[in-house]
């Protein structure tokens, strides 16, 4: 910071008048002055931290021996640390390859039991939309779909990893300055197997192409539609498409578009763990 301090100092301390649950992420590649940061929070907060893994690292040699110097670093142990293994955007195809691939990867861990937490991240969400066709369309959920097929893969007695996603935003894009930018109006939304899009022209001057965007979401199939009550997002593209609400802007919509992903993975997430204790 502008100050000399290091980001998680900074974060952490503003982070924690405001009575706010946080933990750091440290990459396995961390620099030293990044792990004393993470220690220091950990040590004040006593909510531990987690140890992020790329797919390189699980790949390259000795990945168990680099988590443990991580943690000894920070003076944690591995019940008090969260392990991330964050695959970002990969080509997730062919499934049961790659989740064998994987499963064999991860064992090189050693007992994953060990860990606080076990967390699978990763997404398939593009980190543009421009080659997305206007109209209706449609781009497969590979991460949530391959979660499933790694699940079923996995070795008998080795720990399942939780569902982690970045919602609806690759974790390669740019912020930029959207002013210059003649960015298309759309809406994002997540159904049980895709992110069905609905996707016009130009949003700025245009803006009331929102409403025929909601009103198609609300009467196509393809969008399945979970109603005004599943969640805020929902309920703003209800109001939207019955003139109640107006087209805002294009935060607006990927508030929409994130809300509405977090309320239906949650909602996956539940009915995934329900069939699992069917007899």
């Amino acid at each position: 910071m502008d100050d000399g301090a290091h980001v998680f100092d900074y974060i952490f301390d503003t982070l924690r008048p405001q009575q706010t649950y946080a933990i750091p992420g440290v990459p396995l590649r961390a620099d030293t002055d990044t792990l004393g940061a993470a220690g220091r929070a950990a040590a004040r907060d006593q909510h531990g931290l987690a140890v992020v893994l790329r797919l390189e690292d699980l790949m390259a040699g000795n990945p168990k021996g680099k988590v443990v110097k991580l943690l000894a670093a920070v003076s944690a142990e591995p019940g008090d640390a969260d392990l991330v293994i964050d695959l970002r955007a990969p080509n997730f195809e062919p499934y049961v390859a790659f989740a064998n691939a994987l499963a064999v990867a991860m064992g090189k861990l050693g007992d994953l039991n060990q860990f606080r937490n076990l967390v699978l991240l990763s997404t398939a969400i593009p980190d543009t939309f421009a080659d997305i066709a206007k109209g209706t369309d449609q781009i497969p959920r590979h991460d949530w779909l391959f979660y499933k097929t790694f699940l079923a893969a996995l070795p008998s007695g080795m720990r399942k990893p939780t569902y982690g996603d970045y919602t609806t935003v690759n974790p390669d894009f740019v912020a930029r300055d959207m002013r210059m930018i003649k960015a298309a109006g759309k809406v994002i939304y997540t159904t049980a197997d895709t992110w069905a899009t609905r996707k016009g022209v130009a949003f700025r001057g245009n803006e009331v192409q929102m409403h025929s965007h909601c009103e198609e979401i609300l009467k196509d199939s393809i969008f399945q539609f979970q109603g005004p009550a599943f969640s805020y997002g929902d309920g703003y593209i209800a109001g939207c498409a019955a003139g109640l609400e107006g087209p805002s802007n294009q935060t607006r919509w990927k508030e929409v578009a994130i809300n509405h992903h977090i309320t239906m993975v949650a909602n996956d997430l539940a009915t995934l763990a329900a069939a699992s204790l069917l007899p």
